[in-house]
């Protein structure tokens, strides 16, 4: 294990990725179901964010993950869990909004680099 655990400390690293992951995923585990998600969609989510808890939890995480700079998520060396089927978060690249979950059949945009989306006839 590195001696710094500041920029270094991989782990530390996954560990707020994983963070964020619940965060941003939290509202799919509500009893109150506030985005009225299928049955099998609350259960797609607590898969997610179960196999970011077993990320969290390998034993040799810190040997398995290094840092690079020029890689998307700055930690490689990992299999990020696959993010439910037709969801996708969402962000600005100018602004102060922050990132949301959302279904592809709700976004009210046109983007060339998300598939058609079934019921789309446009």
């Amino acid at each position: 294990m590195p001696e710094n655990n500041s920029l270094t400390d991989a782990k530390y690293k996954v560990l707020l990725r994983a963070r964020a992951e619940w965060d941003l995923t939290q509202f799919t585990q509500q009893v109150d179901n506030p985005a009225g998600l299928t049955s099998a969609e609350v259960t797609a989510f607590k898969e997610y964010r179960a196999a970011w808890q077993a990320l969290v939890d390998m034993e040799d995480l810190a040997e398995k993950v290094t840092i690079d700079f020029g890689a998307e998520n700055m930690v490689v060396g990992m299999e990020i869990p696959e993010m439910p089927e037709g969801w996708n978060v969402l962000t600005r690249s100018v602004g102060d909004l922050p990132p949301i979950l959302i279904k592809y059949s709700d976004l009210d945009t046109y983007d060339a680099s998300y598939e058609k989306i079934p019921g789309d006839d446009s």
